[in-house]
């Protein structure tokens, strides 16, 4: 059943990009822009926080991305800094987070729980993320994706607009590409797997993250392309490695890569967005949603009741220190 529902959500995300797309994206107040940044998420809330941190800093903004831990633990304080905390439905950690709104110049929360933050946390701007609630399942499809949707849309360049207006028709294209290429694959073909990008690493965090809670191997690395070649290549030393190359259009570097990961005896898809920057991290989204469904096809797995459930609350269920805990 779980795993049926993940499957809807899978094939049903370009349709609800292209919905989130029409509508307005809020804005945060251009008052901050001048100051610091400091910006945190956790669990499926830290990929699209650390993609937009990394979009703030190459838009030379002194912003930057911090756990959610140095966050809540006073660390990162500053007071003229903004904090900004992602927190789709507003996790016990991320509360934690906002209480630490007195020791920045101000805060933002981006969440799907506007009206709990303005409740709780009144001098919090809000930024509200409108799309359904995920939390049934452990792994989540539409919520990074939204989130980051809305950071790239709230750091958008004119070269960039032309990618949102496609976007919906072409991560659903996409997405049955990568259905119908891993569907050749044999069983346990992506057992072993590592992500290579010619794009910042950190802005696919998100994909780290939901293999991780979804197919519940560890998650797999991140590397930029030239970095293949200073370790990764030397570590590929038998042939269950499988490579997924997430490029851009006539990257004059595939070749090379492709040579010297098959030459380890490795395996190398390449997929290619069509759009140069960061728009392309949704089309890389919809081919590891392919990804995933076809590993859990192989072995499937109950999204709904996963181990350890609920051994996690000394830890998720953290508000506030442990020693001002009720």
């Amino acid at each position: 059943m779980s795993l049926a529902q993940l499957k809807r959500r899978c094939e049903t995300l370009a349709a609800t990009l292209s919905t989130a797309r029409e509508t307005p994206a809020p804005r945060v107040s251009s008052a901050l822009d001048p100051r610091p940044w400091v910006i945190t998420g956790v669990g499926a809330s830290e990929g699209p926080a650390r993609f937009y941190a990394a979009r703030l800093a190459a838009m030379g903004r002194p912003a930057r991305f911090a756990s959610m831990t140095a966050v809540n633990r006073g660390l990162t304080r500053h007071p003229d800094a903004v904090l900004v905390v992602f927190s789709y439905a507003l996790s016990p950690n991320a509360r934690w987070a906002l209480a630490e709104r007195p020791h920045y110049a101000a805060a933002v929360a981006v969440t799907r729980a506007p009206t709990r933050v303005e409740a709780d946390f009144p001098r919090v701007e809000c930024v509200a993320i409108e799309g359904p609630d995920e939390g049934e399942l452990l792994v989540r499809v539409e919520a990074p994706a939204l989130m980051t949707l809305w950071a790239l849309r709230a750091t958008l360049r004119p070269d960039e607009a032309a990618a949102l207006d496609a976007l919906g028709e072409v991560c659903q294209r996409q997405f049955e590409r990568a259905m119908a290429h891993f569907a050749a694959l044999p069983p346990g073909a992506l057992d072993q797997l590592a992500l290579v990008t010619d794009r910042c690493p950190e802005s696919l965090f998100s994909l780290r993250w939901k293999w991780l809670e979804s197919v519940a191997t560890l998650d797999p690395p991140v590397w930029d392309l030239l970095s293949v070649a200073h370790g990764p290549l030397q570590a590929m030393t038998d042939t269950s490695w499988r490579i997924l190359a997430m490029l851009e259009a006539g990257d004059p570097l595939s070749a090379a890569l492709q040579g010297c990961v098959r030459a380890a005896g490795a395996r190398c898809d390449v997929f290619v967005s069509p759009w140069r920057g960061d728009a392309s991290f949704f089309v890389y989204d919809a081919v590891m949603n392919a990804a995933m469904l076809t590993a859990l096809g192989h072995r499937p797995r109950d999204l709904a009741h996963w181990p350890h459930q609920g051994l996690d609350l000394p830890l998720y269920g953290l508000k506030g220190a442990p020693d001002e805990e009720p």
